[in-house]
């Protein structure tokens, strides 16, 4: 409040949650939110830092989950293209999201360990799109 930020509760709540417990990552996400957006919200804050919004990565696993293969592909590649997310931050945040749904146990745990090859193989530079292939063939 001394250096007039404008800020919402969920944009003081995305810090800390993207920030993992880190103050100087919370300090430099806040100054840097800050200094891009007249105010430090929810949405704002996952732009500046280039995670995928809490809503695209929800649409983006109800899809997964819903879908036929093909729409599930299109909907998470369009999510990759327009909304300017690598795979490996949407595998990054799915896993919370998927942690916190009651799947069932060995349904999850296939989930999880085929989300752990994919994004082994992305940072190994392995074709995105064939890793897209794999991320949404891990669901279905």
């Amino acid at each position: 409040k001394e250096e007039n930020v404008n800020y919402t509760d969920k944009g003081m709540s995305s810090i800390i949650k993207l920030a993992g417990g880190d103050m100087r990552k919370c300090l430099n996400v806040l100054q840097s939110a800050h200094m891009a957006y007249p105010v430090v919200n929810q949405t704002n804050v996952y732009l500046c830092t280039g995670n995928p919004l809490p809503k695209d990565v929800r649409a983006v696993l109800h899809s997964l989950l819903n879908d036929s293969f093909a729409e599930a592909f299109a909907k998470v590649q369009d999510t990759l293209v327009h909304k300017g997310v690598s795979l490996e931050d949407l595998i990054t945040a799915s896993h919370s999201y998927l942690i916190a749904m009651s799947l069932p146990p060995k349904a999850l745990q296939f989930i999880l360990d085929k989300l752990s090859d994919v994004e082994y193989q992305c940072t190994l530079g392995t074709d995105t799109q064939l890793q897209l292939g794999g991320f949404v063939g891990a669901f279905q």
